[in-house]
């Protein structure tokens, strides 16, 4: 595979984790007949919805990404292509880089970042649980990372995992920068 194949396939496969990802937020508005709008980056209910819906509706992103994680590092143990172990690491990666903002946030008592960051400030504000919280996801999703980035068929793996995770994170913030240039913005 050529590199640019493999920088294609990185794009491609960094995308459909975070679209996954948020598939799984509107999942949890689509059995509940909420209406709900999707961006590239984020899933907004278009009514308003409980504050309990609206915290299963945050959860339901981070648990599919956990899921198929796990699923996609099983494959890429067993099947040690490049393509397996990139649609597994960026899958399990996904998570870190919202999950490392969260940890500062809730180490000063501030405002929560991504998804885990609401749900751990939902159960309680109070630092050190908030903390434990924040450090269990990234411990589950740093785990899988590992694992994945394990199964990459390099010479050099971790400089490869760290241009793919480059890769991926640019990704990221593109999908980011797309939903603020469409206006598509939170609640």
């Amino acid at each position: 595979m050529t590199v640019l194949r493999r920088a294609a396939a990185v794009v491609v496969l960094s995308a459909l984790a975070i679209e996954v990802h948020e598939l799984g937020h509107r999942a949890v508005f689509w059995l509940t007949g909420t209406p709900a709008r999707m961006g590239f980056q984020r899933v907004d209910p278009t009514v308003p919805v409980s504050h309990a819906l609206w915290l299963w509706g945050k959860a339901g992103g981070p648990l599919v990404t956990l899921v198929l994680a796990g699923v996609l590092v099983a494959v890429a143990r067993r099947h040690r292509t490049f393509g397996w172990a990139t649609a597994a690491f960026t899958q399990a990666s996904l998570r870190l880089f919202p999950l490392a903002f969260d940890l500062v946030r809730a180490l000063r008592g501030t405002a929560p970042f991504s998804d885990e960051g609401e749900l751990a400030f939902a159960v309680t504000p109070a630092g050190p649980v908030r903390v434990a919280l924040v450090l269990l996801a990234c411990a589950a999703f740093g785990t899988l990372t590992v694992l994945a980035a394990r199964t990459f068929p390099f010479r050099r793996r971790w400089l490869g995992v760290a241009v793919i995770y480059l890769g991926s994170l640019a990704v990221g913030i593109g999908a980011v920068l797309a939903d603020d240039l469409l206006g598509i913005h939170g609640r």
